[in-house]
């Protein structure tokens, strides 16, 4: 929670949380800005100037990691960037010796495209965090992978350096078996023709939202098609609009559920075609009764 974004979900807590440095996500025209937040971040407890990108540094920065939502930020509203200035981030950590953490609960399993977004970087993280679609939905069940130099520092056969944190229901059996089952969907031949499939199908109708004079910032990132509508009030999870939204869709049978005013698809890979024209359909109808 001390991580994420402090906002109406985090308020209750605000005096139990410790201080993190939040930085601006490199969304298209503040790539730059986010970078050098990045490091001013990393020298602010540093006893020399950040070196340049070809030097490397030794640690002595205070800056213990640098987490992040790959490609898309999902509860943010939905926003996407590019894979380029990421990747650019990720070197300065590596050559600060700082580690990287990506959070793929969201976009892991294909939701962007690729099986995981950090597949679009050619700088891999140290960490990733993965839920959601490991199991298809079906069950809860989180995973924290890593790279082997992390493993390494956690393995012993000194019991007293076991890593012994964990609850009641670590490893649960009958999660795995979900998450067991929808991998080998995951491998099966249709699995990436799916994604090109809503991917294709996406592009196709975002093109025809931006048409739409009371529709703005039309996106799409492999399944995942999202955009705003144009309200008096600020675009925030807050927004009014939200209610109007959800009560539509859900009045015809379609499970939508609006960031505020920002409207965003994210369908399960065994969508039909007739399923998924559907859904597009009852969009343009919302989107064509806002012109009234």
């Amino acid at each position: 929670m001390s991580a994420s974004g402090r906002g109406i979900f985090t308020n209750p807590f605000t005096s139990l949380l410790f201080d993190v440095i939040h930085i601006e996500p490199p969304l298209p025209g503040k790539e730059k800005q986010s970078i050098e937040q990045l490091k001013a971040a990393i020298g602010s407890g540093r006893r020399q100037p950040i070196p340049n990108d070809s030097q490397p540094a030794t640690r002595n920065s205070q800056t213990s990691c640098f987490l992040f939502e790959p490609l898309v930020l999902g509860a943010g509203g939905m926003l996407m960037y590019d894979a380029e200035p990421l990747d650019k981030m990720i070197s300065i950590c590596r050559k600060n010796n700082i580690l990287t953490i990506a959070d793929e609960v969201m976009t892991g399993f294909g939701r962007t495209g690729k099986l995981f977004a950090t597949e679009y970087l050619e700088n891999q993280p140290d960490i990733i965090c993965l839920s959601k679609g490991i199991t298809g939905g079906f069950m809860p069940l989180g995973l924290t992978v890593c790279t082997e130099e992390i493993y390494q520092a956690f393995y012993s056969d000194d019991r007293a350096k076991t890593f012994f944190h964990g609850h009641s229901y670590t490893a649960n059996p009958l999660a795995c078996a979900a998450a067991n089952a929808s991998l080998d969907l995951v491998e099966k031949k249709g699995f990436k023709q799916s994604l090109k499939r809503i991917q294709s199908r996406h592009v196709a109708f975002a093109k025809k939202l931006v048409r739409n004079p009371k529709i703005e910032n039309v996106r799409t990132r492999g399944t995942i098609l999202a955009f705003d509508l144009k309200t008096k009030d600020a675009t925030s999870y807050l927004n009014k609009e939200r209610a109007r939204i959800y009560d539509f869709f859900i009045e015809r049978g379609i499970l939508l559920r609006p960031l505020g005013n920002t409207i965003y698809v994210m369908p399960p890979y065994c969508i039909t075609e007739n399923e998924l024209a559907f859904v597009y359909a009852e969009i343009s109808r919302f989107a064509d009764s806002l012109l009234s």
